[in-house]
């Protein structure tokens, strides 16, 4: 049933209902152009009765839907203001990552060639003592790195709480162009990083390696 015919059907029955006294009023007691007062009183004062409450309930959904229909203009509002400040600060995020990635000091390698050398270490051998220095040698050489990773992720843990559109489109829109600014290995290797260097977090709390 469409949507048009359900407002037809919805608005027949209610034209109906509102009809339906009149139409009792009328094979009841007739109406007419009468010369008494008290006719006309009695008429006003039956109508009045049936009608009020009628009115007042029909006043009371007109509000009850206006209401609704705010609050899903202001949602709406809120929901694009917040996704957009996700994407502000996103972008600069990701942007300041990607140019510390290629920065080289000191003749040493970038941060970018030392996550590809952490990449290649396996998972097993990933919690052994040589995994976890070469990630505090990371850390203490390239802490602006590491810091930014971290500060994605509150952006990203805000998008995935919400299920629905367009908060779930966004998500999968970031991870997606995380993944290819920076590459998903260099993705992988940063949430490795960060693991090895918060004991407090899950690697099924990752966004990157857990996938």
């Amino acid at each position: 049933m469409s949507k048009r015919l359900k407002l037809r059907i919805a608005f027949s029955v209610c034209l109906g209902l509102f009809l339906l006294p009149i139409l009792v009023y009328i094979g009841e007691f007739g109406i007419g152009v009468w010369s008494e007062h008290t006719k006309w009183a009695e008429m006003g004062s039956a109508f009045s009765g049936i009608y009020s409450p009628f009115i007042a309930l029909l006043a009371f959904i007109i509000l009850f839907r206006q209401t609704k229909s705010q609050e899903s203009v202001y949602k709406h509002q809120f929901d694009q203001a917040y996704i957009q400040d996700v994407r502000t600060d996103l972008n600069f995020y990701l942007a300041r990552l990607d140019s510390y990635l290629d920065v080289q000091n000191h003749q040493e390698e970038t941060p970018r060639s030392a996550l590809a050398r952490f990449s290649s270490i396996s998972e097993d051998n990933l919690l052994n003592d040589e995994s976890q220095m070469l990630a505090r040698q990371f850390i203490s050489k390239h802490r602006k790195v590491i810091d930014i990773w971290i500060a994605l992720y509150p952006l990203l843990i805000g998008l995935s709480v919400n299920k629905k559109y367009p908060y779930d489109l966004c998500y999968s829109g970031s991870i997606l162009k995380i993944a290819t600014v920076l590459s998903m290995s260099s993705c992988v290797s940063l949430d490795q990083i960060y693991y090895l260097s918060n004991h407090g977090i899950k690697k099924d709390e990752l966004i990157f390696w857990s996938n």
